[in-house]
């Protein structure tokens, strides 16, 4: 991969010259920030300044600092208010006493609120110095003020003046979200606290009586709220709130308890309706603190309900319960009745436990808690049994012989290894460019792999494989570039040994390895792998669902674990409208999606299905869903100021599928979305990717300062870290020995290493081996037993035997050891502190961007480990899953009881708790993908409601003689030794004709890389298919095809028509098939789409077994994905067993498009008959994906090219040859 271009040459500004290591050439991409002195009106450069001064780059520094769309005038007049504002602190070096404020509190508190609802730089100074140590005494002066003897006008003066806007400056909400100010703030609410609580106890005494002082209606107007009197209220609990979060023990101080239920007093009578809507952000605070304090009630249990409803006749079997609950007790160490004490990766004894595992079944009277915290521990253990590869039958990889080889650290990456193994036999025969082929093709060891290391001992150790880095850095000290591992290690160059670099996952295993690497192996050590078995795919998840459990802060919990009561057991969930659609006079603004008079309406004129803010569209496996849904996020977001509402985030399962929707919204005209992850293929999405707008920010002064000291004292870490590593390299040499026996033990080291005897005399060395070595040997070994090390180190060591020397010795590198193992400790703590603080100005510009987004676009592993971000943008969120454990699954015998692929909405439209209520749903019936040919095989056999949109005429697929075939065969299936592995079933005559009709079709000249899919229900096919493709070089299009038509002159209203067009020119690229087309698993392609879909069923067999493709969700996901057709192979009376393939096959007969034989169809010649049964026939009958008559075309070119192509007739041709001049329909049809 070439450097990418120097980033300091783009503006103008780098110093290396011809020294730079990077290209110094004009980088199209790269975007200068916004120049900041242009902002405040004060840049003299003009033309010649390296920032941006375009009005966006502008706009969008304004809208990020904070401060919203202000001008140069107003930007300077705030920073001279808080330069101003500062000299109410004293400089830090100052040694007289600090002056109170005394009449000048009132201005201090009141600037301060003013300053931190300004920009962003000035916010974080503000509380910065809040938390310095004058600060600290501003805070006590403040709350320590006697508010107790004032009388009512007095305190009420003070509070107004002084109180509240204090406690709005510490609960802003750009503060408290803030991470970079997390310490700082903690240290505000600490000093609030103080030592015993007493302090805060005084402070919230006095708010709370103060409130209850408070009228929580307007006089005169009947059930309007005081909206004062809602934010006063508000800002005292979201200040007592965070202090009780950031004070653990004052959840159990009585004096807070007694203000906790003070402040319930104010909610103890009802709310009137329309006062509702004002208080609701307050009660949401105070519900949370009374769950700290244990004031609040428990959501119900469903297991404490009692109904009268129908029971069924079961047979109760009796199963064990998780940990302590067992009746033989645990399993082992890492069972346990809380998952948030369940390590996620298993442990020894849980490997070699001989007792099954718990696993909630889907039974609620099986479940040993319920609730929102029972919902949450069932999904994580069945998610954890699903992604956990140690269960019998999973495919492993094992290596022997593994040693750790080396080791290298930066502070980038922090502490990597490199293990090496034994080479396969088969390949230490092989070349290295053989070897190196085998790895890439097997796809072993890959990027964030994750391995086992187990020892002959016991223990185990489990490791992420790295990936190489993609740009040189620098040292931080040195300034020297960084030279990787990957360098020196990679699985192919050696015959003998393979090498992998690799992290623990756990930093607490970096002692065992360094252990391995500085005294050697004292163990037999072998490498496991768990293909498919990805970390940050499924570990994030886990980890939030165990903080969600932590806290029970989850959104809609009365519906994701919904109970009934005995007057509505049989009910729908009575879902209410959104919090922002209760506010008294709201409007739903509809004029961004209709064009008819009435754009407006009232909340109570709406249909209920509507505004409800929990509505689930039933997944119908068809189009539909897509549409509705970006026409709502075009209503919310028309109406986010009147709504106050944050950004949205659509979240996808697939990167694929998530650029699809973004790309859907951006063609709707949505502007400011961010995309969130470094996997998208989308060029369109690249400049809104998060990491490239950050790009364009620049950083606080706050946050240039801390970067600034932590970058400094990460280094001084890092080679701090280094130098001990190279220490323990050198332990027990005769140079480290000497050091530290001449820093701990000088006596010892003057009578081994001085140059003077006892007896005065100079020691000169004539001999190879060192002091240390000689006087190991230089006593006779002693025939009595030896002193203890103890007795050892307060005698002359020149008067003890050999066998002691060997012994005082290895007591002094095993204290050297000691010693290096506490100051690693040390400096690896020290480390991870400061990595994690200069992450958090990182993450502090990524939520400078996202607060101002519209749409943020996250996959799910990607929310998962970007949650705590995501929550603090104040986003409002808008999923079947996809399974890895058979067993677990709804097609299982067995894993119906646990039925973890049933999705989320199933189980809210259709509650697995019998006395649980549904969610309402309405269903979408208008479907704008499919052709109405492919529509009706779901319409017929599933959904006799479906509507075809009226824009559905979609053009026919060129090439082919029909738009949807059948092609039926007798080719068996190959064998297959694990009949529930979905892995395992290929189909060799599939591969090789899918390839075929693949080739064919890419030849066509007409669709681009995101056109064709293979889709196919088996990932033991997925992977020959791709091996298949990826093996075929051929001329494709490539992603640049679509600005090269629209040059041409092809609209984007006139897409369809223009690929059907044989005719038109397109551009080449030298590749594989396996890059034109997109190739995926059934249940991977849910939510996706392309214009042709050809479908590998595999499965043909002697017992007609159709295998696991049988329940209809799956077999409506394969039959509606396809837009233009449709070409499926497999056997029909396989799948003939199955009463849904049977229907569908009767409606292929039924068109003529069921048989033996593929038809073909030539674009140039549409009556020649094209038929296929194999492979070979397509290179026989369709050689160049046309058919083997000769046109003018190559008649003329035989003529004036000596060496011209084959006589064939080829779309594809055309289209390399029309930039020569070459136009095959201005030629007349000759046929030869």
């Amino acid at each position: 991969m070439a450097p990418r271009p120097c980033t300091w040459f783009q503006t103008n500004s780098c110093k290396k010259g011809v020294n730079c290591p990077y290209p110094h050439v004009v980088d199209p991409s790269f975007k200068r920030k916004a120049c900041v002195h242009f902002a405040q009106g004060k840049c003299r450069k003009g033309n010649d300044c390296t920032y941006s001064h375009a009005p966006d780059d502008i706009a969008f520094l304004r809208s990020t600092s904070g401060g919203g769309e202000t001008d140069g005038r107003g930007s300077a007049n705030t920073e001279a208010h808080f330069r101003e504002w500062r000299y109410f602190f004293p400089p830090p070096d100052r040694t007289a006493p600090i002056h109170p404020l005394g009449p000048l509190r009132t201005k201090f508190c009141k600037e301060a609120l003013e300053l931190v609802d300004g920009e962003a730089g000035v916010m974080q100074e503000v509380i910065t110095l809040l938390a310095s140590e004058a600060g600290c005494v501003r805070v006590k002066e403040i709350v320590e003020q006697q508010l107790t003897q004032c009388n009512t006008a007095q305190y009420t003066r003070i509070f107004d003046a002084q109180i509240l806007p204090f406690l709005k400056t510490i609960t802003h909400k750009n503060v408290t979200s803030s991470l970079i100010l997390a310490p700082r703030l903690m240290t505000v609410y600490n000093i609030i606290y103080g030592e015993d609580g007493q302090r805060a106890v005084m402070l919230f005494t006095a708010v709370a009586k103060h409130l209850q002082t408070l009228r929580l209606m307007q006089p005169g107007e009947l059930g309007a709220a005081d909206n004062v009197t809602a934010d006063i209220i508000e800002t005292a609990l979201i200040a007592l709130d965070k202090l009780v979060e950031v004070n653990t023990e004052s959840q159990v101080h009585g004096g807070l308890r007694l203000v906790v239920e003070t402040l319930r007093q104010l909610f103890e009578n009802p709310l009137p309706a329309a006062a509702a809507f004002a208080y609701q952000p307050a009660l949401k605070y105070l519900r949370r603190i009374e769950q700290r304090f244990g004031l609040g009630q428990a959501l119900p249990d469903s297991k404490e309900q009692s109904h009268n409803v129908s029971h069924r006749a079961v047979f109760d079997l009796a199963r064990e319960r998780p940990g302590e609950l067992s009746e033989d007790g645990p399993r082992h160490d890492n069972d346990h009745v809380d998952i948030r004490q369940i390590s996620i990766l298993p442990t020894l004894q849980e490997i070699q436990s001989p007792r099954n595992e718990y696993l909630p079944l889907a039974d609620p009277r099986e479940w040993h808690i319920g609730g929102l915290e029972g919902l949450l521990d069932r999904h994580f253990r069945l998610l954890r049994e699903d992604t956990d590869r140690k269960r019998p039958g999973a495919r492993t990889f094992v290596y022997r012989n593994v040693a750790v080889s080396d080791l290298a650290f930066d502070s980038f990456r922090g502490m990597e290894f490199a293990l090496s193994f034994d080479q396969p036999p088969e390949l230490q025969k092989k070349s290295e460019n053989q070897r190196r082929d085998w790895w890439e093709g097997s796809r072993r060891l890959g990027h964030e792999a994750l391995v086992c290391l187990l020892s002959s001992e016991g223990s185990v150790t489990f490791f992420v494989v790295s990936p190489a880095p993609g740009m040189p850095k620098e040292d931080l000290e040195t300034g020297k570039t960084i030279q990787p591992l990957h360098k020196s290690y990679n699985l192919w160059s050696e015959v003998e040994r393979s090498h992998i670099v690799a992290k623990p996952v756990d930093q607490s295993d970096v002692y065992i390895l360094l252990d391995q690497l500085t005294t050697g192996p004292a163990e037999q050590l072998s490498l496991v792998e768990f293909p498919g078995v990805l970390l940050p795919t499924y570990m994030p998840t886990l980890q939030a669902m165990q903080n969600m459990s932590e806290t029970l802060d989850l959104p809609f919990a009365e519906v994701l674990a919904p109970v009934s009561t005995a007057a509505n057991v049989d009910d729908e969930i009575d879902v209410g409208p959104p919090n922002y659609a209760t506010k008294p006079g709201f409007r739903y603004d509809l004029s961004a999606v209709t064009n008819a008079a009435w754009t407006s309406v009232k909340l109570s004129r709406l249909s209920p299905r509507f505004h409800d803010h929990r509505r689930s569209y039933k997944d119908r496996r068809v189009p539909g869903k897509s549409y509705t849904g970006v026409q709502l996020i075009k209503i919310l977001l028309h109406n986010k100021k009147a709504g106050d509402l944050g950004p949205i985030i659509c979240v996808c399962y697939t990167n694929h599928a998530l650029d699809q929707g973004l790309e859907r919204l951006v063609d709707e005209g949505v502007k400011n979305v961010v995309r969130i992850g470094g996997n998208s293929k989308s060029e369109r999405l690249a400049e809104v990717n998060l990491r490239a707008v950050v790009q364009r920010l620049d950083l606080t002064k706050t946050e240039k300062n801390d970067r600034f000291k932590l970058m400094k004292k990460l280094g001084v870490e890092s080679k701090e870290i280094t130098d001990i590593l190279a220490q323990m390299g050198k332990l027990g040499t005769e140079a480290s020995l000497g050091a530290y026996l001449q820093a701990y033990y000088p006596e010892v080291h003057a009578q081994l290493f001085g140059s003077v005897d006892d007896d005065g005399w100079e020691r000169v060395d004539y001999h190879r081996n060192g002091f240390l070595e000689r006087w190991l040997r230089g006593a006779p070994w002693g025939y009595r037993r030896p002193r203890t090390v103890d007795n050892l180190r307060d005698v002359n060591i020149t008067h003890i035997t050999g066998q002691e020397r060997r012994l005082i010795r290895d007591a002094w590198v095993k204290d050297m050891h000691t010693e290096l193992h506490n100051k690693f400790h040390t400096a690896m703590a020290a480390y991870d502190t400061l990595k994690k603080q200069l992450d958090a100005i990182r993450t502090e510009l990524d939520l400078r961007v996202l607060r101002q987004a519209n749409i943020i676009g996250v996959t799910t592993s990607g929310l998962a480990r970007n949650l705590d971000l995501i929550r603090r943008t104040g986003a409002k969120v808008l999923l079947r899953p996809h399974i890895s454990n058979y067993s677990l699954s709804c097609e299982s015998k067995n894993g119906s009881q646990y039925a973890l692929d049933v999705s989320l909405f199933e189980r809210l439209v259709k509650p697995q708790d019998l006395l649980a209520q549904a969610l309402p749903f309405c269903t979408l019936s208008v479907q704008r993908r499919m052709h109405p040919q492919i529509s009706q095989l779901v319409r017929r056999t599933s959904y006799p409601l479906l509507q075809d949109a009226p824009s559905l005429d979609r053009p026919p697929v060129v090439g082919m003689r029909h738009r949807l075939f059948w092609m039926d065969h007798e080719h068996k299936e190959n064998e297959s030794g694990d009949a529930t592995a979905t892995e395992s079933r290929t189909n060799d005559y599939e591969v090789d004709m899918v390839a075929a009709l693949v080739k064919h079709l890419v030849h066509q000249g007409v669709y681009n890389a995101e056109d064709i899919a293979v889709i196919t229900p088996y990932l033991g096919q997925l992977r020959k298919i791709r091996k298949k493709l990826g093996s075929t070089s051929n001329i494709v299009l490539n992603d640049r095809d679509v600005d090269e038509l629209q040059k041409d002159g092809v609209h984007d209203s006139d897409e369809d028509a223009a690929s059907a067009d044989p005719s038109r020119a397109a551009t080449v690229a030298r590749g594989s098939l396996l890059q034109a087309i997109r190739v995926a698993t059934v249940d991977n392609f849910q939510g996706e789409e392309a214009k042709v879909v050809v479908v590998s069923l595999v499965r043909c067999n002697l017992k007609n077994n159709p295998g696991f493709l049988k329940t209809s969700n799956r077999i409506n996901v394969l039959l509606s994905r396809a837009k233009n057709g449709m070409y499926i192979l497999g056997n029909g009376d396989t799948m003939a067993q199955v009463d849904m393939w049977a229907e569908v096959m009767e409606i292929f007969k039924q068109d003529g498009c069921f048989g033996p034989r593929l038809e073909l169809c030539c674009p140039r010649h549409e009556d020649t008959p094209l038929q296929v049964t194999t492979p070979e026939d397509f290179l026989r009958i369709s050689p160049e994906a046309g058919c083997d008559l000769a046109s003018a075309l190559w008649a003329l070119m035989r003529q004036q090219v000596p060496r011209g192509p084959p006589a064939q007739c080829c779309a594809l041709f055309e289209a390399v040859h029309q930039a020569e001049g070459w136009l095959f329909s201005q030629l007349p049809e000759v046929v030869w």
